[in-house]
């Protein structure tokens, strides 16, 4: 991994993979957590684009890589990608 991603997998995990969906643009990274728990990968974003975070497919979400974008401690675009 690049020096700007680092996995978080030691991080605290909680809430629900299932609950990845009802994530939206808008929402803080504290409401973020709170749902899903710590992300697997985070990376500082390129330009304006702001920092990312992304959990790995996990019972409850297992075909979906989601990633969420935050700028400003805000959601600013959510991603979510079948990975069969």
């Amino acid at each position: 991994m690049s020096s700007d991603r680092r996995a978080t997998r030691s991080a605290p995990k909680g809430g629900s993979a299932a609950e990845r969906k009802f994530v939206r643009v808008g929402m803080t990274e504290g409401e973020v957590v709170h749902r899903l728990g710590r992300p697997d990968v985070e990376s500082s974003g390129r330009g304006r684009r702001g920092r990312e975070w992304s959990y790995l497919p996990a019972d409850g979400d297992a075909d979906t890589l989601t990633t969420f974008t935050f700028a400003g401690g805000k959601v600013v675009n959510v991603e979510r990608r079948i990975t069969r």
